[in-house]
C-alpha cells in the first residue's frame, strides 16, 4: 500500500514525532511511505530515512504565491506517487491534504487532530466546509474527540490514543537501595516525569491538581528517595 503522510513541518515537536513514528512503523511493515512537508527545511528537525518532499509554503497571508506554488508542487508529487492513503496531521496539513484530494479522488484521506484546541471559529468553519473531502477525522485523545463532536466541524470523528514505542531501559540500582533502607517497594514512587513547554497549552496547573488528588489516595507518592546531586564548588576569587 502506498501512503502519503502530510505534515506542516518536521520540527522537533510532539505532533511531528507522533506522525513520523506512525509513518516509519508503516514503512517497516512493508508499505511504501512518503512524506510531504508544507514548510521549508528547519535547522532542527526529526531525522528520518523516508522519502520526503518540502512544498516550501510560507505564511498564506504573508505570501499567498508560495501557497499556490506549493499546492501545485504537491499535486504534481501526488500524481507521481499515486497514494492509496493520504494521512495528514494538524490544521494546515489537514487543509492541504483535503485540497489535494481534488486531484486524486481515489485516495482515502484521513485527517488527524493533535490538540483539543485547533483554532477559533474561522478554522472550525474551514474544517466544516472541507469535511466532505476527508473520509475520516481522528483525534489523538478522548477529550479532543468529545470537543470536536460538540463543535460538529466533522461528520466522522473517532479517538486514537497516541503513544510512543517503548525502548529498553538501562539497569537501575534503585530497587536494591529501597530494600536496603527497609522500605516497601510498592510504597515508593520511583519517577514522575512531565516534559514540555511551560505554556497554557500544556496545562501544567491541571497536572499539579491531579497529582494533589493522587496524594490523597497515596500519601507516599510525594516522598520517593533523595537523589544525591554533585555540584562543583566555585573557587573563591582572590581578594584584591
Amino acid at each position: 500500500m502506498r501512503i502519503m503522510t502530510v505534515l506542516t513541518s518536521l520540527g522537533v515537536g510532539g505532533a511531528e514525532k507522533q506522525a513520523l513514528a506512525v509513518a516509519e512503523r508503516m514503512a517497516k511493515r512493508g508499505h511504501e511511505v512518503a512524506l510531504v512537508v508544507l514548510r521549508p527545511r528547519l535547522p532542527e528537525e526529526w531525522p528520518t530515512a523516508l522519502e520526503r518532499v518540502h512544498l516550501e509554503i510560507g505564511g498564506v497571508r504573508e505570501n499567498p504565491a508560495s501557497f499556490v506554488a506549493g499546492l501545485r508542487r504537491g499535486r504534481r508529487f501526488l500524481r507521481e506517487f499515486r497514494p492509496e492513503v493520504v494521512h495528514s496531521h494538524s490544521f494546515h496539513a489537514n487543509l492541504l491534504a483535503r485540497l489535494l484530494r481534488i486531484g486524486a479522488p481515489g485516495a482515502v484521506v484521513v485527517s488527524t487532530v493533535h490538540n483539543v484546541y485547533e483554532g477559533g471559529w474561522m478554522r472550525m468553519l474551514v474544517y466544516r466546509l472541507t469535511d466532505g473531502l476527508s473520509d475520516r477525522t481522528v483525534a489523538v485523545s478522548e477529550a479532543a474527540a468529545e470537543r470536536f463532536v460538540r463543535l460538529r466541524p466533522f461528520q466522522n470523528t473517532s479517538a486514537w490514543c497516541a503513544g510512543t514505542e517503548s525502548t529498553p531501559r538501562s539497569f537501575s540500582r534503585m530497587p536494591r537501595a529501597v530494600r536496603r533502607r527497609g522500605r516497601r517497594w510498592a510504597r515508593v514512587l520511583l519517577s514522575w516525569l512531565s516534559a514540555g513547554r511551560v505554556t497554557p497549552a500544556k496545562d501544567f496547573p491541571n497536572l499539579i491538581r491531579a497529582f494533589g488528588l493522587v496524594r490523597k489516595e497515596a500519601p507516599d507518592a510525594s516522598s520517593g528517595l533523595p537523589v544525591p546531586c554533585r555540584t562543583r564548588r566555585r573557587r573563591s576569587q582572590p581578594k584584591r
